[in-house]
């Protein structure tokens, strides 16, 4: 469905979603997308706080996400972390990259993690998703470690060693 969407249709969701959780009480939000001005101005025009980053899988959301980074600069709101789509999709050079560049800016990073199970990724990674994006240096304090529905007593002590933050996302899975 996201293929057929444009602009308006992604500014539409995350007004919708804004007025939402502001209906909940819920005034601060994560929000991993793929695209970022219309989800940027969603967020502003509900003077909602958030943290926002888009999910880098290739060159073109890389520099989306540098985009949104540099958009967001002078918001008092709204902060931009960088993310990784997750470990299966995003190429190890990319994840270093995107890392890269939030330490050169500043900000935080976001990731979608083990929300498939392992399976053949397994060999891959030579280990858990979690041990292959340690290895990468994604982790450090206050990273953001969405999902990790695929983890292990060990992977779970590397976050808390590295001081990553563990999102669960009971909707989405």
């Amino acid at each position: 469905i996201e293929d057929h969407m444009g602009p308006g249709d992604y500014y539409a969701g995350a007004v919708s979603m804004c007025r939402q959780m502001l209906a909940e009480g819920i005034t601060r939000a994560y929000n991993f997308s793929l695209v970022s001005r219309p989800v940027l101005d969603a967020y502003r025009t509900a003077g909602m706080r958030a943290r926002l980053a888009i999910a880098v899988k290739d060159e073109r959301t890389f520099k989306e996400n540098v985009l949104l980074s540099r958009l967001a600069r002078k918001e008092e709101l709204i902060k931009v972390d960088f993310g990784i789509a997750n470990e299966r999709e995003t190429p190890p050079e990319l994840i270093q990259r995107v890392v890269s560049e939030s330490f050169r800016r500043g900000v935080g990073v976001q990731v979608h993690v083990a929300e498939a199970p392992p399976g053949r990724y397994k060999k891959k990674f030579e280990g858990s998703s979690v041990e292959y994006l340690d290895r990468l240096s994604v982790f450090s304090e206050g990273t953001i470690a969405a999902h990790c529905i695929y983890v292990h007593d060990y992977d779970i002590l590397l976050l808390a060693r590295k001081k990553a933050v563990a999102v669960a996302c009971p909707i989405a899975n």
